[in-house]
């Protein structure tokens, strides 16, 4: 009911264009090993899950994710009411496209007090793709051919079966445990309870 795992692959269309792939890959951190998975369900656009990324997203990489406690996977959930939060999700899959996932992340919630009160932010996605080392001319092809909107509406629909109402909801150990830009504190004790329960360290 809820996903265990990250939409790996099977977010892809059925044409299972690799480049796709790559792209569902490339939102993945952490160890291979890890036995607890740590699934954002995040909306580029969404104030609070700025405020998650600036405040508590470093710590728990820090602690969880370098450590090798956790992998992390970044799930789409425009929400509706947010008129770029499908045009911001669609700069950084494009960018995962080719490998630069995170870089485009942070860049979007560094600079989200910016676009959001552009008439057309999308100049200023085109400028942070620029900075974060992409290959323009493959990354615009693939934000107006909209190549990754099937990805991202099927995160969208993944997370809302598993209860994500608004954003930001986070996945541990395959159960919506939490909800809404709350305090590191309580991230922490989530994560370490499921890494006990899952016999990890």
């Amino acid at each position: 009911r809820t996903p265990a795992a990250p939409v790996t692959a099977t977010a892809a269309p059925a044409t299972a264009d690799s480049s796709l792939i790559r792209a569902d890959k490339a939102r993945i951190q952490g160890s291979d090993s890890a036995k607890v998975w740590f699934i954002m369900a995040s909306d580029f656009q969404c104030p609070f899950c700025r405020a998650f990324h600036d405040e508590t997203w470093p710590r728990i990489e820090k602690d969880y994710v370098a450590t090798g406690k956790i992998r992390v996977a970044f799930v789409n959930h425009p929400m509706p009411g947010h008129q770029f939060a499908m045009p911001a999700a669609e700069a950084a899959m494009c960018a995962a496209k080719q490998d630069r996932f995170w870089p485009m992340h942070d860049k979007l919630f560094q600079t989200q007090e910016t676009w959001v009160k552009s008439a057309n932010p999308q100049a200023i996605f085109d400028s942070l793709a620029t900075s974060v080392g992409v290959r323009m001319d493959d990354w615009r092809s693939c934000v107006t051919t909209h190549a990754t909107r099937g990805m991202i509406d099927a995160d969208f629909d993944r997370t809302a079966q598993g209860g994500v109402t608004g954003t930001p909801g986070f996945f541990i150990g395959g159960q919506l445990a939490v909800v809404g830009a709350e305090p590191y504190g309580t991230f922490r004790r989530a994560l370490d309870a499921a890494i006990a329960q899952a016999g990890g360290r």
